[in-house]
């Protein structure tokens, strides 16, 4: 995330090529290992270990679908789709 923002933040192109370069080869490097986690055959991997990496990443997908539902009416309603049948099937999904 640090590397996105710098991205983000950056004003000189190669700046936010190198930045971007960075968080692509930190992802791959962090996909793999969570692979290799999984991978029965590994000498290192651990099926718990990848279990638990799941546990979190779900932990952490929930809390921000959580925060998007919260956050859909007021940028509805600044486009003019918002009404009440929406908000009833927003609620419910968001529970």
């Amino acid at each position: 995330m640090k590397y996105k923002q710098l991205r983000r933040e950056a004003e000189d192109k190669r700046l936010r090529r190198a930045y971007n370069l960075r968080q692509e080869a930190l992802k791959r490097i962090l996909i793999t290992c969570f692979g290799y986690l999984g991978y029965r055959n590994a000498r290192f991997g651990k099926v718990d270990a990848h279990i638990a990496v799941c546990a979190f990443a779900r932990e952490a997908l929930l809390k921000t679908a959580k925060e998007f539902m919260k956050r859909i009416p007021s940028a509805l309603k600044r486009l003019g789709y918002y009404d009440t049948k929406m908000k009833n099937n927003l609620t419910e999904f968001s529970n």
